[in-house]
């Protein structure tokens, strides 16, 4: 099975854990949607969709879907946090440079 398609739907740039939402595609033809990508403990890792239960009273969160061997968690987690990083690094220099091309404006206007 091959990811075919990554697809980063929401970035949170708050201080919390969570740092965003993806969605993937499997052979063109299966989708995935709602994996998180956390942070903690110093690292990134992923979070499978999940649903909220309850159960005697007592909360807990089940994945909807997940890998059923390490191996292929490995790969899974290898490709989102690098398109995750890809994804923040394009759009952190499409801020600079347009922060930088504004700046330039700006001095220009003043001058």
């Amino acid at each position: 099975m091959e990811i075919t398609n990554t697809k980063i739907r929401q970035i949170f740039n708050k201080k919390g854990c969570l740092k965003a939402i993806v969605s993937l595609t499997f052979d063109n033809i299966f989708a995935l949607h709602d994996v998180k990508i956390i942070e903690g403990g110093g690292k990134l890792f992923i979070a499978m969709p999940s649903r909220r239960r309850e159960v005697a009273g007592k909360i807990t969160f089940c994945d909807v879907a997940h890998p059923t061997d390490n191996p292929f968690r490995i790969y899974l987690e290898s490709i989102v946090i690098s398109e995750y990083i890809r994804y923040t690094a394009a759009t952190s220099e499409s801020l600079a440079q347009d922060a930088e091309r504004y700046a330039k404006e700006d001095l220009k206007n003043v001058g």
